[in-house]
């Protein structure tokens, strides 16, 4: 089923609260004919939502994403390109992996107990 602290980790880091819908990552579990089967849906870089951008808002920076709060209108096109479903409007900003720049390193690794999140390259 996934232990979800990585989403925890996520959340309370970006907005103070213990809210894995806020999350810039999923985690769901289907069955499949095998058993159930976890998979999470992370952001993988393919600047999808910079190039959706109209207002030039989103920008990668060290690997992670910038969103510039005063020209993002929350129009949500970074939203619908963004082909893992881990963009979020919140407060009516754009929100996106960060690679947790302000904490150091990705606080979703760094609470993974099983150590299924690494960061790559």
């Amino acid at each position: 089923m996934g232990c979800h602290l990585c989403e925890l980790a996520c959340s309370v880091t970006h907005h103070d609260v213990f809210d894995p819908g806020r999350a810039y990552l999923g985690i769901r579990s289907v069955y499949v004919d095998d058993g159930l089967l976890v998979r999470a849906s992370l952001c993988i870089g393919c600047d999808a939502c910079v190039d959706a951008c109209p207002t030039g808002a989103v920008s990668r920076e060290n690997g992670g994403y910038v969103v510039q709060r005063d020209l993002c209108t929350g129009c949500g096109a970074c939203v619908q390109a963004c082909p893992q479903q881990v963009v979020r409007i919140t407060d009516g900003v754009a929100g996106m992996c960060d690679m947790c720049r302000d904490a150091g390193m990705p606080q979703c690794v760094q609470w993974c107990r099983p150590g299924a999140l690494v960061v790559a390259g």
